[in-house]
C-alpha cells in the first residue's frame, strides 16, 4: 500500500508541476515560487503540493479543509509580499539606469530585497511545517519521501522541463517518449 501511495505520488509530481509552472504566471507557479526561492522550494512542501496529492495520501476532509485554509493563508501573504517586493525590483533596475549608476541605491535596494525574501522563505518554511503537521506519520513519510525523489531528480538532470532522463521526453508531459 505504501509503495502505491509513493509511487501516485511521485507520478503527481512529475505530471502536474511542469505543465503547470511552464505557464508563467499561473497562480500554483506563483504560489510554489512566493518566499521560496530555488531550493527553499524543494525544501519544504507547500500545502497545494499536498492538496494536489489528495487522493494518494488519503487526506480527510477535515484535513483538506484545513489545509485550504493554511494555503488561503500563503495566497494573501503571497499577495502582500509581491506588493512589496515588485517596486523594489524596480528600484534595483532604476538605480542602475543612466550613464552614472547608484550604488549606494541599488545597494540598498538589493538589500531590502534580500530580507524580504528571507521572509518570505520563512514564513513558507512555516506555513509548510504547518500543513506537514497536520498530516498523519505516514502520510508525512509519504510527502517527505516524494520531496526527496524531486530533489534527487532535479539535481541529476532527470526533471528539466519535458526532458528527463537523458533528452528522453516525459509522455505524462505530453511528450512521445523514448529518444528520438
Amino acid at each position: 500500500m505504501a509503495r502505491k501511495t509513493v509511487a501516485l505520488i511521485v507520478t503527481g509530481v512529475l505530471a502536474f508541476p511542469g505543465p503547470i509552472l511552464a505557464q508563467g504566471d499561473h497562480p500554483q507557479r506563483q504560489d510554489e515560487q512566493a518566499g521560496q526561492g530555488m531550493m527553499g522550494m524543494m525544501a519544504c512542501p507547500s500545502p497545494s503540493l499536498i492538496l494536489r496529492q489528495k487522493e494518494a495520501l488519503n487526506l480527510t476532509e477535515s484535513q483538506v479543509e484545513r489545509l485550504e485554509a493554511i494555503q488561503k493563508e500563503v495566497a494573501e501573504a503571497r499577495e502582500t509580499d509581491m506588493g512589496q517586493v515588485r517596486p523594489l525590483h524596480m528600484q534595483v533596475m532604476q538605480a542602475l539606469e543612466g550613464d552614472e549608476p547608484d550604488f549606494s541605491a541599488y545597494e540598498t535596494a538589493l538589500k531590502e530585497l534580500a530580507d524580504h525574501h528571507v521572509n518570505m522563505q520563512v514564513g513558507m518554511a512555516r506555513a509548510s511545517q504547518r500543513a506537514l503537521e497536520l498530516l498523519s506519520s505516514e502520510q508525512r513519510s509519504n510527502v517527505r519521501y516524494g520531496m526527496r525523489l524531486m530533489r534527487e531528480m532535479r539535481s541529476t538532470g532527470m526533471m528539466q522541463g519535458t526532458e528527463m532522463m537523458g533528452g528522453a521526453e516525459c509522455p505524462m508531459m505530453g511528450g512521445k517518449g523514448g529518444r528520438g
